[in-house]
């Protein structure tokens, strides 16, 4: 089951089969939804989180840093994945960068606190530091520059994209694309573990203080249709 707002989407759709994610083909690195079955756990603490889908495999629990696993989460009741800025973090299997163009997106209920944000996955070296950050107005790898942004904690869609052929970086909030962004256009890096939850998996001091129902990834440019999709599948958790 992918929940109450796929279902939703599925409804919305006609003339074929509803768009997935798995559309986006060879640009999704993983597919993470929260749902008891998809959510391993030991007690509370998440052990692992299967991914849908994409080339970048499952979540892991970082040693000791577990997020927990939160039945009735979301404001319908429904499951999420719940992160700390007490120190919390997942990991992914180690993907090659194929590039310097890179999207993430995530379903999520921000809470207030210093390190509350929206902070997720890129291929290039850590994660990102989404519009919501609390206290520090950007960071991707010294690449993403957001002081236009101001902190918005609640339940909320976050899609953000980077395109170095502009180079741009665009960063959409509940479908609506945000302004005030730059982008220095840093190249490409090695293969790395991507985190989720943490500035990287030795933490730095950094995390994400977020009830998590949906978190995607991947590399490459997307289309205008894609994007849409993308936002509208979003919208549907909503």
């Amino acid at each position: 089951m992918f929940g109450l707002g796929f279902q939703r989407l599925a409804r919305r759709q006609t003339g074929g089969a509803p768009w997935t994610p798995l559309d986006l083909g060879a640009k999704l690195d993983f597919w993470l939804v929260a749902t008891d079955g998809a959510v391993a756990r030991s007690g509370s603490d998440v052990t692992t989180w299967t991914s849908l889908g994409g080339g970048g495999g499952n979540a892991t629990a970082v040693a000791m840093k577990a997020p927990t696993y939160n039945a009735t989460g979301w404001s319908d009741g429904s499951p999420t994945v719940d992160f700390s800025n007490a120190g919390t973090a997942v990991e992914l299997a180690s993907l090659s960068s194929t590039g310097d163009d890179h999207w993430a997106a995530s379903v999520l209920n921000v809470q207030a606190g210093d390190s509350a944000g929206e902070t997720f996955y890129s291929p290039v070296g850590a994660i990102i530091f989404g519009c919501n950050r609390v206290g520090s107005p950007a960071i991707l790898d010294g690449a993403w520059k957001t002081a236009a942004e101001a902190a918005t904690t609640g339940e909320q869609s976050a899609l953000w994209l980077v395109d170095s052929a502009g180079p741009t970086a665009t960063i959409y909030r509940d479908g609506s694309a945000l302004t005030g962004l730059t982008y220095d256009g840093s190249g490409g890096g090695s293969a790395v573990n991507p985190t989720i939850g943490a500035r990287s998996t030795d933490q730095s001091g950094t995390y994400l203080q977020a009830r998590v129902k949906v978190a995607l990834g991947g590399q490459g440019v997307l289309t205008a249709a894609e994007i849409a999709s993308l936002n509208t599948y979003l919208g549907s958790f909503l």
